[in-house]
């Protein structure tokens, strides 16, 4: 994408393939009692090189203010993904976090059919939905004031 390649057809299946991977990867290692820390570590590492090379090529042109908001939160949760992990602790998922990640994809989605042309305003206004969605779930641990969000392995 950032060579100026403009030839979407190899995007758009590569982006479905790993979505499908991400919604399904959890599902079925809960069903087969296969959760891992790293499993746990990797998961939402991989929804952020997912969403954040798309999201930044997509956005850096016409809206750096949104890009800023998207990745803020990601970077936020990634360094209390790291924070935890060496404590030997996970976050479990939250609701707010796997909204954002819904509504990431399907803006994104529809940037990438819409490629090369600008962000429709749909996806602008999906992904300015993902950023709030993103502070909840960064937050929700001490908005719940609970101990039990964050779980020993």
């Amino acid at each position: 994408m950032f060579s100026g390649f403009e030839n979407k057809a190899w995007l758009v299946p590569f982006f479905g393939f790993a979505l499908l991977l991400d919604i399904f990867d959890g599902s079925v290692a809960r069903a087969l009692n296969k959760k891992t820390k790293i499993g746990a570590f990797l998961d939402p590492l991989g929804d952020k090189i997912l969403i954040i090379p798309i999201a930044t090529y997509s956005l850096i042109k016409d809206y750096k203010w949104l890009l800023l908001l998207l990745i803020l939160p990601e970077i936020l949760s990634l360094l209390r993904i790291i924070h935890y992990k060496m404590r030997n602790k996970i976050i479990d998922a939250n609701i707010f976090g796997k909204t954002k990640m819904v509504l990431e994809s399907v803006a994104l989605g529809i940037i990438i059919l819409n490629w090369p042309f600008s962000p429709p305003k749909f996806s602008v206004i999906l992904l300015s939905l993902a950023v709030g969605f993103g502070f909840f779930s960064f937050l929700f641990p001490w908005l719940n004031f609970s101990k039990n969000n964050a779980k020993s392995l």
